[in-house]
């Protein structure tokens, strides 16, 4: 199979692959325009077409505007997280099912997605930016700030006019599903994945770390000054001039 075949799994108007949206695997296509199933030669209007999936013999009804018509609401794009919070979920699932019509309104749904899901990690006042940059602040990883500022980027570009084709990059907007993923692993699944191993270990072994981690008083002053670390105000003192 060419590198132009595997480029996109996403359904497209005369791709020769894609993903099928009944068999959901990832096939060459045969196309062929649709006619009325009568003997006088009638047709439908100029541009309809049947892709026939060879792994599983289906037939998709496409229409002259190169968006699918049948089947009207099969979800595309890699499924969820499964620890992806429920009112995240259904924004998701939403963006599946719209991605093969309007890539501009999947990608305004996953940004809604994420602002959601911003909203339960760092609640109150303040704009999706602000608040990415107080979880950076908290120290969220550089992959999932990354994986957030694209979603929020890519989803702005989506409702007001910017410099992101979105129509132009077939790849982009599906690839959105995927960093929501990462984001939901980085952010939720991972921790409680952690969490579970170390709830895991014997009680012994927990009640030591947690002793080893508590504060602890100071009983006598070094003996010495070299014993301490420098202030900023005493190391600019000794800065000859």
């Amino acid at each position: 199979m060419s590198e132009e075949v595997e480029s996109s799994r996403v359904p497209a108007y005369d791709s020769s692959a894609f993903e099928c949206p009944y068999c959901n695997v990832y096939a060459v296509q045969d196309w062929e325009r649709l006619t009325w199933p009568k003997m006088d030669g009638g047709k439908f209007w100029k541009g309809w077409k049947w892709s026939k999936c060879q792994h599983c013999q289906v037939l998709t009804l496409w229409s002259h505007l190169e968006k699918i018509v049948q089947p009207d609401s099969v979800p595309f794009g890699p499924d969820p997280n499964p620890d992806m919070p429920k009112n995240v979920l259904d924004i998701y699932e939403e963006a599946r099912r719209v991605l093969p019509v309007s890539v501009r309104s999947c990608a305004a749904l996953l940004r809604l997605a994420l602002q959601v899901l911003i909203e339960t990690l760092e609640p109150g006042r303040g704009h999706i930016n602000q608040k990415i940059r107080r979880l950076v602040e908290r120290g969220l990883e550089p992959s999932a700030q990354k994986a957030m500022d694209v979603l929020r980027v890519v989803g702005n570009n989506a409702v007001h006019p910017g410099s992101i084709e979105l129509e132009e990059d077939g790849e982009l907007v599906p690839a959105l599903f995927g960093l929501l993923n990462l984001v939901v692993h980085h952010v939720i699944s991972r921790p409680r994945q952690i969490e579970a191993l170390f709830d895991s270990l014997p009680e012994s072994a927990r009640q030591a770390i947690a002793k080893r981690d508590q504060p602890t008083r100071r009983k006598s002053k070094p003996s010495s000054a070299a014993a301490q670390l420098p202030s900023p105000d005493s190391v600019k003192e000794v800065v000859p001039a």
